[in-house]
Parts: structure tokens; sequence; C-alpha cells
């Protein structure tokens, strides 16, 4: 949400609709974002996301756990609208997500 409380990302409830081999684009060419920001993430390089522009590098790597945390595979681990309003104001602390399934920190 912005400062006006309007939504940033329209497509919460929508994923819900598609099946689980429709949620992710498969082109053997094309990076798939999520996957290189979590490669970011785990080696500690979130600035590379950003690159040139000037932010502030906690605010960022709260914001991407808390993306991370909006798209888990298992739904029951998907925070609440609640949940993601209190981490993102600080209310409650972001905890990191757990590693996606095929990511390097599982092997």
């Amino acid at each position: 949400m912005d400062e006006s409380m309007s939504a940033k990302i329209s497509d919460f409830g929508l994923s819900k609709l598609l099946k689980p081999d429709q949620t992710r684009t498969s082109p053997d060419d094309e990076i798939i974002l999520m996957d290189w920001v979590q490669r970011c993430y785990e080696a500690g390089e979130l600035k590379k996301v950003v690159g040139e522009a000037e932010v502030n590098l906690e605010e960022l790597e709260k914001m991407v756990k808390i993306g991370f945390w909006c798209v888990q595979t298992e739904t029951d681990l998907r925070p609440t609208m609640k949940q993601v309003i209190l981490m993102m104001d600080g209310t409650i602390v972001t905890p990191p997500p757990p590693p996606p399934p095929n990511s390097s920190a599982n092997n």
C-alpha cells in the first residue's frame, strides 16, 4: 500500500484461481524474477535488485521477505493481509521466509 492506502499489488487473491503449473513462467532462456531475487537475498546482495537507486536496504530486505512469505507454495504459510500490514509497518518482526523447495539452501 502506498501513502494513500492504495494497493500496490493487485493479484493477491487471483493466484488462488490458477493451477500450480500456471503460476510460473518456464522459458529456458529467460530468468524468473523471483528466483533471481531469492539468489540475491540468500547471497546478501539485494542491492543488485535495485541497481543504482538509492534505497533503505533494511526496508528493501523487509519488503523482499514479506514478498517471499506472500508467494509461498504452501498456502497455509502465507500471511494474512493483517499480518502483511503489521510486518510492513514494523509492528511485528518479519521472520526470514523458508527457502523455496528448489533452492540451494535445501541441498
